[in-house]
Order: structure tokens, then C-alpha cells, then sequence
């Protein structure tokens, strides 16, 4: 192409000095003319590479999808849930000097610290295929809803695992000389197939809590329409978060309006996008 270019500014150099032009105002016409031309080979090249750029990180990271998809579960959850908290972690770290120190965002610091603490032992007990049956399931359940973006189906999760089938009983359990059938269903003792709350393991009420916590994050991290959120925030405080100004409607906004300038854009489907050329391409 810049052969071609070159080799039709020098016809056209030629044929205007025939015509009389002088060879000054022919070499200025000849010149801008190549200089359009290969700016315009530089723009069409400078857009090829940004396409190739977008489809390739958009290829590598299906790959890595693909390679935790063949994990373990256990393993799946821990850097799912590590990814998120990293995530959570930069967005704190965002902030302004001053909002840090102010009251919201000293108390959001105070927050994350804690709820990392929190999660140690679940990391722990995943990686030593210690976790009960019933509670890694719950949690791979919410941990797949938070995925897709329906936190409010993960938080109806968490309200059955949190409540669990235990009873509460409230009052006076024993009355009367003669032993009830449901009576047995509010002992412990004697009803073993109950499965208690988790309440009754601090542990396990702390981690859940952390994860309620980060939960809370990623509808502000990664926001969703406002029927799967779950106490969808339309005012909020730089303090929580640099995303969406610490609001989740803002958060939403700002992925609606311009999806290329947010990185944690996804598509409603949750379907991965990528922005080429100014548009927005979606990777299968």
C-alpha cells in the first residue's frame, strides 16, 4: 500500500509539473497526499492491533476459566472468593487519603480487615476437605449465584444455612407430666438427624459472615439490575468503596453508560465483554 502511494504521488508530481505547476507547489501536493495516505495505513494497523489485543486477552482468560473449571470444587471456592476479596482490597486501597481516615471509610478498613480474618479458617478447612457436606454445598450454591450476579437468591441461601432446620425454641420448651412427639423435635439430644444452625459453631458463624459481608461489596463492585440485588443502596458514601462513589445505583450507572470504561462490566446474561473499536463484542 505505501508503494501504491508513493507511486501515485510521483505520477501525480509528474504530471502536474507537465502541466506547468512549478516543481516547489507539485512536490508540496505530491508530499501531503503520501503523508494522508500512510496516516491512514497507520490508523487502519493502530486499529487491527487493538482488536487483536482485545480477543486475545479476551482468549487467554476463557482459557484460565476453563483450567479452574476442572478443579476441585473445594479449591474453585477458595480462589473465587480470594479473586473477589482481592478485588474488594483494591478498590479500599483507591481511596483518598483524607476518605480513609474519615469516619465511613475508617470503619469500611476496620470491616474488610476483620472479614479477611474471618475467612482464614474457611480457607483452611476447604483445603483440608474439612467443611461439612451440607454447609459446602450451601456455600458452593452462593458462591455460583454471586457469580452469576443473583445476590438475591445467594442471600436467600445464606438466610437458610444462617437459620438452618434447628428449631428456636422460645418460652418454656417442658410442660406437664406427659412427653409430646413434637417435643422431640426442639432436643438436640434427642433428635439427631436436626441439623443445628450455624450459630452453634463460631467459626463457621464468623466466615459466613465475612462472605454476607463480601456479598454486600460486590453489588457495588459488580452491579446487577436492582430485582437480584439485596438492600440496593441509592445513596452512598465514598467510604465504602471508590466504584459507583460507594453506591450501588451509581456503580450501575457507570456500567450502563460507558460498559468499556468499567472493568468489571459484564453483560445481563453475565456473559463476558470486551470493547474493540469502540464497540462492544461479545466473547463466546
Amino acid at each position: 500500500q505505501q508503494e501504491q502511494a508513493d507511486a501515485a504521488a510521483n505520477s501525480k508530481a509528474d504530471t502536474a509539473a507537465a502541466g506547468g505547476e512549478g516543481p516547489s507547489k507539485a512536490a508540496a501536493a505530491a508530499a501531503a497526499e503520501a503523508s494522508g495516505a500512510a496516516a491512514a495505513d497507520g490508523e487502519a494497523g493502530n486499529a487491527g492491533d487493538e482488536m487483536l489485543a482485545a480477543f486475545k486477552a479476551a482468549a487467554e482468560r476463557l482459557a484460565a476459566q476453563r483450567a479452574e473449571a476442572s478443579l476441585p470444587v473445594e479449591e474453585r471456592m477458595v480462589r473465587m472468593l480470594q479473586r473477589w476479596c482481592k478485588m474488594w482490597e483494591e478498590d479500599l486501597e483507591a481511596r483518598s487519603e483524607e476518605v480513609k481516615q474519615s469516619g465511613m471509610g475508617h470503619t469500611t478498613t476496620m470491616v474488610f480487615k476483620q472479614s479477611m480474618t474471618y475467612l482464614e479458617p474457611l480457607y483452611e478447612r476447604l483445603r483440608r476437605r474439612q467443611l461439612v457436606e451440607e454447609l459446602k454445598v450451601g456455600l458452593w450454591v452462593m458462591i455460583q449465584l454471586m457469580a452469576e450476579r443473583n445476590y438475591l437468591a445467594a442471600n436467600d441461601v445464606y438466610l437458610k444455612l444462617a437459620i438452618g432446620n434447628a428449631p428456636w425454641p422460645i418460652g418454656v420448651t417442658h410442660v406437664g407430666l406427659h412427653e409430646r412427639s413434637a417435643r422431640e423435635k426442639i432436643s438436640h439430644v434427642m433428635n439427631s438427624s436436626s441439623q443445628a444452625h450455624i450459630m452453634n459453631d463460631e467459626a463457621t458463624r464468623k466466615f459466613f459472615q465475612a462472605i454476607k459481608r463480601l456479598m454486600t461489596a460486590l453489588q457495588r463492585l459488580c452491579p446487577t439490575d436492582p430485582s437480584r440485588c439485596m438492600d440496593f443502596d441509592v445513596a452512598g458514601d465514598v467510604g465504602r468503596g471508590i466504584a459507583g462513589s460507594g453506591s450501588n445505583r451509581n456503580a450501575l450507572l457507570q456500567a450502563q453508560v460507558s460498559p468499556a470504561g468499567c472493568r468489571h462490566w459484564v453483560a445481563w446474561s453475565a456473559s463476558i465483554c470486551v470493547s474493540v473499536c469502540g464497540r462492544t463484542s461479545r466473547c463466546l
